[in-house]
């Protein structure tokens, strides 16, 4: 008699896992490092100021009159908000039907936008360039980004074309933003250089972002040539990671990666001197219905400021 297998079998039960696995990755290291700040207007502005540049010819005659005074304003930065918005909508069956790792389908979807939105947030601050004052019309606005706020010209505002993040430091002389001379790759020297060039601007950098496929560079200054080598003391673990560097001046660098980073930069800074400025915190808000089914908003308007221009750098790969 021929067994009775289970490919004959009809009524089998289903072998489902209650559970689901998001395999997106979900930390924002820049937006969870830097601070948040509430604002009343979409356009926003901050000022900064520097002292006159050090002379070695402040001498003067004795007896001689005072003479007339020097002075300079202090220079205006303005930025905008940008709204970020996720909407989520969910027939009434779907949310009342029972599904195998969750429990209401709709308040799984809006789990799922509140995570995406703060994504996008961290993308937008990383990755945008000048602002976009937008219109009445369809334009959108948008905040300027990490790179439209370093190492901007005196009295210039981030949503001017002409921005070019080469103007030096109107008191050191420091600049703040460089290319690579190889293209696709750093060098210890430029990031040496552009480390030194913060010393000299007096900013407190204490961060290097970068986003992964940058490692082995990173992992490579542990080694340079015969003079710099990797040691390893009775261990069987190869530790190719490098986590901190400190500079020929001494100043001492998280390194960070962040996978939401542009792929042709290095971001070196301090997080104290960024924050966010949010005009509306981020809100669920159900829409009208108008059918068997829901649908709701997740929104948010934040914009970004950066303290002082010559606070952090950019090291940008030659195109």
């Amino acid at each position: 008699m021929a067994i009775f297998s289970t490919y004959g079998q009809n009524g089998k039960k289903l072998s489902f896992a209650n559970w689901i696995s998001n395999i997106s990755p979900e930390d924002t290291p820049f937006g969870s490092a830097t601070g948040k700040e509430s604002v009343k207007q979409t356009k926003y502005s901050w000022q900064c100021d520097s002292l006159a540049k050090a002379s070695a010819d402040n001498a003067v005659a004795e007896g001689s009159d005072a003479g007339e005074a020097v002075m300079k304003p202090t220079t205006e930065i303005s930025n905008v908000t940008q709204i970020l918005r996720k909407v989520v909508h969910v027939s009434d069956t779907a949310d009342a039907t029972d599904n195998y790792g969750r429990g209401k389908e709709l308040m799984y979807q809006l789990s799922k936008a509140g995570a995406e939105i703060k994504r996008d947030l961290e993308s937008s601050m990383l990755k945008n360039g000048p602002a976009v004052a937008g219109s009445a019309g369809s334009q959108v606005r948008k905040m300027g980004g990490f790179q439209a706020l370093v190492g901007m010209s005196t009295g210039e505002a981030v949503n001017e074309t002409g921005h070019t993040g080469t103007e030096p430091d109107p008191d050191t002389g420091a600049v703040v933003v460089a290319k690579s001379g190889t293209a696709g790759t750093f060098t210890e020297a430029q990031l040496f250089d552009l480390t030194g060039q913060l010393y000299l601007a007096g900013a407190k950098a204490d961060t290097i972002m970068v986003h992964p496929k940058h490692s082995k560079f990173f992992s490579a200054l542990q080694e340079k040539d015969a003079t710099r080598v990797r040691y390893f003391q009775n261990t069987k673990t190869i530790d190719l990671e490098v986590s901190t560097i400190v500079d020929p001046l001494g100043q001492k660098f998280s390194v960070v990666y962040n996978r939401f980073m542009p792929e042709d930069a290095v971001y070196i800074f301090n997080p104290s001197d960024w924050t966010q400025m949010v005009f509306r915190a981020p809100k669920r808000e159900e829409l009208a219905k108008t059918g068997s089914s829901e649908k709701w908003m997740i929104e948010m308007e934040v914009g970004l400021r950066h303290r002082n221009p010559y606070a952090s750098a950019v090291l940008k790969l030659e195109v």
